[in-house]
């Protein structure tokens, strides 16, 4: 079984590497949608035989099932985004294949950075737009610090294990959290953590992820669909050690906590459709982390494959979200009463406490849900049916959720959650910010203090500002020119 499981890991990656074979264009763009269209057959191949066995990892390859989940995902991303663009593309996939697949720590470590050397590329296509041009060099830059932190981490496994391989690192790794873990292994899991928060553009080092929808849609949509998150995969793939590290922990906790609270309330201030999606995104990816930190690696499993294609949908369809958005704003009331957030918290908790009552729920999942359904609850609260709506929706979500998350548990094990007071006590200061925050954006937009609050947030309290300075202080570069507006595109009343 473990050889035919490597088989088909070998022929997604050739797919994806015969998807970048130079043709006539017309020809390419129909052999680039049959090589990804078969890696997708194979790839589900595989995750139905890793699934009905227990198979684990052999030699150069990662059969396990966090791989066998990803690999249907990118291969179905690629098929559908393929119809953009070519070559620097499937070479981006082909490096995230790479990364997903290998079990050697110096191919997981290349491929980690051809990822960004190939993405760059795309990120260039318009190599004349300044903010493109200073979007893709601060990207280089933290991705370098990313790849330096990746590779000092495997380099000090590999000294503690004298193995190269990624499965005898997680088979070696203590499973009694009682145990004091060695330094060297302290040190490996902060930089593990290090690695992913800054591949997940958490605050202040998200400006380059805000400022990158200069590219074409189809890029935006690749990367915040697969290629953000892989911060994440790094993460749930290294659950055993992470969750034994408490220093690291609490780094992921607190860095992930915060970039979240505020990634979460600047998003609300901005109008433009792809930088409101990046900024969820920041938020998104932040709250994955913060799942992670917690323990609950299932639900940051389920979180990172539902984002992954709600974002590449969302990206591709962004020119319809337009008069979606102006749409939903006519339909709605102006504001948001006090009545309805506190009325939709209040149903909220409600139903979370009459659903522990047949599920238990630790007390972090259960402000996870509160939050989830206080949300819908307020939007539902906008139609005239809401009394029938809110329990019918109540239920399916319940429903949902809970299978999906009972489906991950029978095919991903993880290390079991064991949360202290303190952790708790600091989620819940953080979720209790962002309700009341948000509440008194929402509730009272026209109070100074709200007015004074909201004028910090659009500027994103100018973190980036500080990030980009300090950036080009220390590794300068030369942006091109804007080109002036030319006369003969445009009408002369209109210039």
């Amino acid at each position: 079984m473990q050889t035919i499981l490597t088989t088909l890991l070998v022929l997604v990656g050739c797919s994806f590497l015969l998807a970048t074979i130079p043709t006539e264009r017309s020809i390419q763009w129909r052999n680039m949608a049959w090589c990804y269209g078969l890696a997708l057959l194979l790839s589900l191949g595989h995750l139905v035989l890793q699934v009905s066995s227990d198979a684990h990892a052999m030699l150069w390859f990662n059969t396990s099932v966090l791989s066998a989940l990803m690999l249907p995902l990118v291969s179905f991303l690629a098929l559908i985004l393929t119809r953009y663009f070519q070559r620097w593309f499937s070479l981006s996939l082909l490096s995230v294949w790479g990364v997903i697949s290998s079990n050697h720590m110096l191919v997981f470590f290349l491929a980690w950075l051809a990822i960004s050397l190939c993405f760059h590329r795309l990120l260039m296509i318009f190599p004349n737009r300044p903010r493109a041009a200073l979007a893709a060099h601060k990207k280089s830059i933290f991705a370098r610090f990313a790849e330096f932190s990746l590779g000092l981490t495997f380099i000090l496994f590999y000294l503690h294990w004298q193995s190269p391989w990624i499965s005898d690192w997680l088979a070696q790794i203590p499973g009694d959290q009682t145990m004091p873990l060695p330094v060297l292994l302290q040190i490996s899991a902060g930089l593990l953590v290090l690695t992913a928060l800054i591949k997940c553009a958490q605050l202040p080092i998200h400006g380059w992820l805000i400022q990158v929808v200069e590219s074409p849609t189809p890029v935006s949509a690749l990367l915040h669909a697969g290629i953000v998150n892989l911060g994440g995969f790094l993460i749930i793939l290294f659950a055993p050690l992470i969750s034994i590290a408490e220093p690291a922990k609490w780094l992921l906790l607190i860095w992930s906590g915060l970039s979240t609270l505020i990634a979460a309330l600047v998003m609300h201030t901005r109008v433009s459709v792809k930088v409101r999606l990046a900024w969820s995104t920041s938020a998104q990816m932040g709250f994955m982390l913060l799942e992670c930190a917690l323990g609950y690696y299932e639900l940051a499993v389920l979180h990172l494959l539902a984002h992954s294609l709600y974002k590449a949908h969302a990206f591709l369809n962004a020119s319809s979200e337009v008069d979606h958005y102006l749409r939903h704003k006519l339909a709605r009331s102006s504001a948001n009463s006090a009545i309805k957030v506190v009325g939709s918290l209040v149903l909220a908790s409600l139903v979370v406490v009459a659903w522990h009552q047949v599920h238990v729920l630790h007390m972090a999942m259960a402000i996870l849900y509160v939050l989830a359904l206080t949300t819908l609850f307020n939007h539902l609260m906008r139609f005239t049916h809401w009394w029938l709506s809110i329990p019918l929706c109540a239920l399916l979500f319940l429903a949902l959720y809970s299978g999906q998350l009972q489906a991950l548990f029978s095919l991903y094990q993880s290390p079991q959650a064991n949360l202290s007071v303190w952790e708790l006590s600091l989620v819940c200061v953080f979720f209790l910010l962002f309700g009341t925050l948000y509440c008194l954006l929402r509730v009272a937009p026209k109070h100074p203090q709200s007015r004074r609050f909201y004028r910090w947030l659009y500027a994103g309290f100018y973190l980036d500002e500080w990030s980009t300075r300090l950036t080009l202080a220390m590794w300068p570069t030369k942006l091109p020119k804007a080109k002036p507006v030319s006369a003969k595109l445009y009408p002369q009343e209109m210039l």
